[in-house]
């Protein structure tokens, strides 16, 4: 309960964003069902409201100063003034409405077409940095995941140049060089020491 974190929430923290692109591609690869039928479920339920769990109260309090940076921010995270609680039921109309169209159209628009122009607008508006050719350029790359043995497990995890799967693979390395079943504490430890090789350095290294 001590611990703080400092975030940096603006939009010069903005970069071009994948998951449209990298969904559809996904589906296209790997799917058996078209996209219109897998956002569909989850339009529905943007549209008719979901139930705050227990866990979903603690990220939106934990999120809340960061959710509350914008006017935008404050109305769609915080209705009345405070983040929901356990049991509020919230709904995002706008979400449903942007799922509806992702299942329809594909992703191009939020690449080229005006939601593309209206994110960029927004984020420079606000001093962001973010510009057309950013988005209009964006292209999924098919990488191979990293493999990390532990123990009598293979881990495949994402590849660089994310630092998140190299991080992983050294905190199992620090796991499995201790004796014994890990525990709680271990895995806290494992994972420090992991992230103390976070370094501008490294960063760098993976690019």
């Amino acid at each position: 309960g001590d611990a703080t974190q400092v975030f940096h929430a603006s939009a010069a923290s903005c970069g071009t964003y994948g998951t449209p692109a990298g969904l559809a591609a996904a589906v296209a690869d790997f799917g058996r069902a078209p996209l219109a039928e897998l956002t569909e479920p989850a339009a529905r339920l943007a549209r008719a409201g979901v139930r705050v769990t227990p866990m979903q109260e603690y990220l939106y309090a934990l999120l809340a100063e960061i959710n509350a940076a914008t006017p935008a921010g404050r109305a769609r995270y915080l209705p009345g003034g405070q983040p929901p609680r356990t049991g509020d039921v919230v709904t995002d109309p706008e979400l449903a409405d942007a799922l509806d169209r992702f299942g329809a159209e594909g992703p191009a628009h939020f690449y080229t077409g005006d939601v593309a122009a209206a994110v960029v607008d927004e984020i420079r508006v606000q001093g962001g940095l973010l510009g057309k050719a950013d988005l209009a350029g964006y292209e999924v790359l098919r990488r191979d995941p990293v493999h990390i043995r532990y123990r009598d497990a293979v881990v495949c995890t994402n590849p660089p140049p994310s630092a998140g799967g190299v991080l992983v693979g050294r905190a199992l390395a620090e796991l499995d060089a201790r004796p014994g079943p890990p525990d709680a504490a271990a895995l806290i430890a494992a994972m420090a020491a992991a992230e103390r090789e976070r370094t501008p350095e490294f960063l760098a290294g993976l690019s």
